[in-house]
């Protein structure tokens, strides 16, 4: 299990399990999507995803684009297919 650990704007550190980490040729961005390991109100565990920069790991960019959140839609549902044995 790879581990993620952010530090908010009130300072504190909060780490998170990495479930995959992409690089996107569409976009050229890399990305990680990571958990909190906590299930919302619908029992689905909360998912996050970032741009990052492989270069520079402690440099992190929010996700704005609907097409980018439906490229990372398209990785995880490939990785939930191959879990399942697909």
């Amino acid at each position: 299990m790879k581990e993620l650990v952010l530090v908010g704007n009130d300072g504190k550190e909060a780490k998170y399990e990495i479930i995959v980490s992409f690089h996107m040729t569409k976009t050229g961005k890399d990305y990680v999507v990571y958990t909190d390991n906590v299930r919302n109100e619908n029992g689905a565990l909360n998912i996050y995803a970032l741009i990052y920069y492989p270069e520079d790991e402690s440099k992190f960019e929010e996700v704005k684009t609907d097409e980018e959140w439906n490229e990372i839609s398209k990785v995880l549902d490939k990785l939930k297919h191959q879990d399942e044995g697909e």
